[in-house]
């Protein structure tokens, strides 16, 4: 099982205005565990920005056929986190794991666990920033509304 976990998010809350200044100034804890151990884990991380990336991946079509390599302007390096095609399916990983995973994921999976981290980083920005992030994420991921 692959989960993308949320934490506690922060932003300087005069630059939320716009979906866009969402996606550049929201942050936060941030990390991905595989089958109950942490692969990679980040105290400040653009969670608002993987949210997006991650759905417009998925968005490309029904099956993705190119891999995900997250490309962020906070990071010197591409990849923080990413997604490639295997034989039997779709490795996980970053550029700073703590550990090797080879287990391989079906797209489902990886499917079922970005949605589950967009519901929790939509429930985190709430509780911690007292805005919505629905409208966010569906906007700037050419989703119209289909995130959650």
């Amino acid at each position: 099982m692959i989960k993308f976990s949320v934490g506690r998010l922060f932003a300087d809350p005069q630059k939320l205005d716009s979906h866009e200044d969402r996606v550049l100034n929201v942050a936060g804890e941030f990390g991905i565990v595989v089958d109950g151990r942490p692969l990679f884990s980040e105290v400040s991380f653009p969670v608002v920005e993987l949210a997006r990336e991650l759905v417009r991946w998925l968005k490309d079509s029904n099956k993705p056929s190119k891999n995900f390599e997250y490309d962020s302007m906070f990071f010197e390096e591409k990849g923080a986190v990413w997604l490639r095609s295997v034989p039997d399916g779709w490795r996980i990983g970053s550029i700073y794991q703590e550990r090797p995973e080879t287990r391989a994921f079906t797209l489902q999976e990886i499917q079922e666990s970005v949605t589950h981290f967009v519901r929790e980083l939509i429930v985190a920005g709430r509780r911690d920033l007292n805005i919505d992030l629905t409208q966010t994420i569906d906007a700037v991921a050419g989703n119209g509304g289909a995130t959650t």
